[in-house]
């Protein structure tokens, strides 16, 4: 393959222009200026809703979710009458890697949320986001792990989350310089024509920090800068990245959503219980009571954690999945008509209704719902989408009935939440949230290479146009069942006269032979989300 069809993808989770522009414009991040000076780039519009496991399969897949069949991080199996933490085995479609890998290519996939267990093909793999910490699988091929711990230590997947925003932040830099490092000598020493890495690190420090932009903040003038160190620190690994990468290489830029401020969250399931929607076999408060156990227990707990082994502990401490399920098991069904499910606000109307009863429903909960408003009058929720809206494809009939997107500074809390994060209820609508900032729905997206336009503002880019972008700079052909198209715009027109875009007629089904996940390793998973904050 000739260097001018090798294309990196460098993935900066949650990444927003709103804090890039400012930062390129002091002359902070050259190597992103750049990039927007040398190649094309826009705003990238995310998934509804715009959570990190759902965008970034989309983004890998090129399909919406109606078609890879992820919604959630926690995703209702009305089959099972339980709730499960989403993983790569739910995923329906192809990946881009193992699409490049059946061409031919070489591919490598380093941090990729939603990558475990890993895909099967012809090249190397660390899975990201959503991998269980006591998993020793989720570097490919064998020995490669043993290769890497051997030169740079223990194999940091994802920083804990610290209540200390001095220890937090410095844990956040420590997790990039080791990713940095990993990925400089993985481009040097392993053999691809594709390589796909993602930072978390933008995500995290905006979740945590981002109250601290607010002037008015009693320690803006102490963290007010944390969310643009990072963003700083990061450009200069870019910039270590290209250069390692080679000057031919197509680079690539994306983020799965943007970020913006977070000031409360809404309690949709107290909204649906008190208006009728949602029955319990109890009360809320008593459904939600939490039994936290005594100082001595909690101290000892908390002992014993810090001295086994995360999946020695996973086997003797009470199941998350337990937690998650339990308000699940409280419900009504007899008396109720619709519930709240996940973390994004989804609405699931229960089976046994009419035709039109399932309208009437579902007219009344969105009419209603567009005027809930706060204390000082503002709506809530900006948007409530009907499945057949936004979904299509074999899986979209699984996807929730309704989906709700909160104006800016709401995020939905979900009562399993109250249980697993042994939150005391509040019977209020509207509560405290563990972060500060939270998803929105516009993204990153920049592409720098040989036959890419110098200096082009690119109109409305979406997730789903990564992988068929990716698939032609690269020379293959893109499957016809794909949502996504190649942005065309973005690449100067002698190349797409020489090389127009192909489409093949090849399935869309996924098959990796991946396994299933133990119930252990589910604990695991929840127990991270837990300390991340993704389900509060």
């Amino acid at each position: 393959m000739t260097d001018s069809k090798r294309t990196i993808v460098v993935g900066w989770d949650g990444a927003t222009f709103d804090i890039i522009k400012p930062l390129v414009d002091k002359g902070l991040m050259p190597n992103v200026a750049r990039l927007m000076r040398d190649g094309a780039w826009g705003r990238l519009e995310s998934t509804i809703p715009p959570l990190t496991p759902v965008a970034w399969t989309s983004i890998f897949t090129g399909v919406n979710p109606g078609k890879h069949g992820i919604y959630d991080a926690m995703v209702y199996r009305p089959d099972q009458k339980r709730i499960v933490f989403a993983n790569a085995t739910m995923r329906a479609v192809k990946s881009v890697w193992s699409m490049l890998s059946a061409k031919g290519r070489k591919t490598g996939v380093m941090n990729v949320p939603m990558t475990y267990p890993p895909d099967e093909f012809d090249g190397f793999s660390i899975s990201g986001m959503f991998t269980p910490d006591g998993a020793d699988d989720f570097i490919t091929p064998p020995g490669l792990k043993a290769e890497i711990e051997g030169l740079f230590g223990k194999y940091m997947i994802e920083c804990r989350q610290e209540s200390d925003p001095d220890a937090y932040l410095k844990l956040i830099f420590d997790m990039v310089d080791y990713r940095e490092k990993v990925c400089l000598y993985l481009i040097e020493r392993q053999a691809w024509d594709f390589f796909f890495v993602v930072f978390v690190a933008t995500d995290r420090v905006q979740h945590f920090f981002w109250k601290y932009l607010d002037p008015g903040h009693p320690e803006h003038s102490k963290y007010g800068g944390a969310i643009a160190q990072v963003y700083e620190r990061l450009d200069a690994a870019l910039g270590r990245i290209m250069e390692k990468a080679g000057p031919h290489t197509n680079v690539m830029m994306i983020s799965d959503h943007g970020s913006g401020p977070l000031n409360a969250a809404f309690f949709l399931n107290n909204w649906l219980l008190k208006k009728g929607y949602l029955a319990l076999k109890q009360d809320m408060a008593s459904a939600l009571r939490t039994k936290k156990g005594s100082r001595i227990m909690r101290g000892l707990a908390r002992s014993v954690k810090k001295v086994l082994p995360s999946a020695k502990w996973s086997r003797i401490r009470p199941g998350a999945d337990a937690s998650i399920n339990a308000f699940y098991s409280l419900i009504d069904f007899e008396r109720t008509t619709a519930f709240s499910e996940g973390v994004t606000g989804a609405i699931y109307i229960t089976p046994g209704l009419s035709l039109a009863q399932y309208r009437d429903v579902t007219g009344r909960l969105i009419a209603e719902l567009r005027e809930i408003r706060d204390g000082a009058g503002k709506r809530v929720i900006e948007e409530i989408y009907r499945r057949e809206e936004i979904y299509s494809g074999e899986h979209a009939m699984e996807a929730p009935d309704l989906t709700l997107i909160c104006n800016p500074g709401y995020q939905v809390i979900a009562p399993n939440e109250f249980l697993f994060f042994k939150k005391d209820f509040e019977d209020a609508l509207f509560l405290s949230h563990r972060w500060s900032g939270r998803h929105e729905r516009y993204g990153i997206f920049l592409l720098k290479g040989p036959a890419v336009r110098k200096g082009v503002v690119l109109d409305n880019p979406r997730i789903i146009d990564v992988t068929p972008t990716i698939l032609h700079l690269m020379g293959a052909s893109v499957p016809e069942y794909m949502d996504g198209v190649v942005l065309e715009d973005a690449l100067e027109p002698g190349y797409l006269a020489s090389e127009p875009v192909r489409y093949n007629h090849d399935a869309a089904t996924d098959q990796t032979g991946a396994k299933k996940l133990s119930e252990e390793q589910e604990r695991e998973i929840a127990e991270k989300l837990k300390n991340l904050g993704y389900m509060e």
